[in-house]
């Protein structure tokens, strides 16, 4: 899911020249591992939520009706698992329809949408130059 985020909403840094690939790394690096913990904390608490909805709303015996078998904790754990992860997927197609300037200016601060746009004007100067 972090990969999604990154790539469709291009928060990957693409340097021009070598020290800018130093820069770059840094943080495409530190970009990709906010997302993960950002995804991974969101996975936990969209878990621990589902589990206790999972045990006030859905009552075992009517669980263990549906599923053929006794509702046991591996099931009730199963189903879980299976939400939250539908869940996740589906909030990062969701950010899809999100506009990419609004994602930006979550992801990053005020200070890195500066710097961004200030590499973006340097670009666009040395391309009107014809620099490489």
């Amino acid at each position: 899911m972090s990969g999604w985020l990154m790539v469709h909403n291009r928060l990957w840094d693409s340097p021009s020249g070598h020290l800018e690939r130093r820069k770059a790394l840094l943080y495409n690096t530190s970009t990709a591992l906010t997302l993960s913990i950002g995804v991974a904390c969101m996975y936990a608490i969209l878990f621990a939520l589902s589990l206790l909805a999972s045990i006030v709303l859905i009552e075992g015996t009517y669980f263990g009706q549906v599923l053929g078998h006794p509702a046991g904790p591996a099931s009730y754990l199963k189903l879980v698992w299976l939400s939250t992860s539908v869940g996740i997927v589906a909030g990062a197609v969701g950010s899809s329809l999100e506009d990419e300037e609004r994602v930006r200016r979550a992801t990053y601060s005020r200070r890195e949408r500066e710097r961004q746009q200030r590499n973006r004007e340097r670009a666009e100067e040395a391309e009107s130059r014809g620099d490489d």
